[in-house]
Parts: structure tokens; C-alpha cells; sequence
């Protein structure tokens, strides 16, 4: 069985790239359906990273005020 979990697990990497889960359909979909899904997934992820990163430096600045302490921790 374990070679048969491991298996699916590189089918499925090998077909995914989204940091995104869709289940089964990522092992029975064709693999054309499984890869647009995910890129248009990781596309969508690009996009908010990219509408919300203003918000996330005026936060980090704003951390960085209160919490003086954590500038030298890594991220």
C-alpha cells in the first residue's frame, strides 16, 4: 500500500503546482484540465499578493514600530 500511496502522491505533484489542493480531480481529471486549473489558481494567488502588498509593507512597518525588539529575527 505504501507504494502505492507514494505513487499517487508523485502523480500528483507532478501534475500540481498551486500550493492548492482540488482532491481527486487532480488524479482523475486530464492532465490538461488539472494544469489550467492550477495555473489559474496561482495566477489568481499572484494577483492578490500583488493588491495586497502595500498593506503588508504599511503592516511590517507598523510591526516593526511597536515590536523594535523582532527587527533581527528572521522572517
Amino acid at each position: 500500500m505504501a507504494i502505492f500511496s507514494e505513487r499517487l502522491s508523485d502523480i500528483r505533484d507532478a501534475r500540481t503546482d498551486s500550493g492548492v489542493s482540488f482532491g481527486q480531480a487532480d488524479l482523475v481529471e486530464s492532465e490538461a484540465k488539472v494544469r489550467k486549473r492550477h495555473e489559474e489558481v496561482k495566477e489568481k494567488g499572484n494577483q492578490f499578493k500583488e493588491r495586497t502588498k502595500q498593506a503588508r509593507e504599511s503592516t511590517n512597518v507598523k510591526l516593526q514600530e511597536y515590536f523594535p525588539e523582532l527587527q533581527g529575527l528572521p522572517r
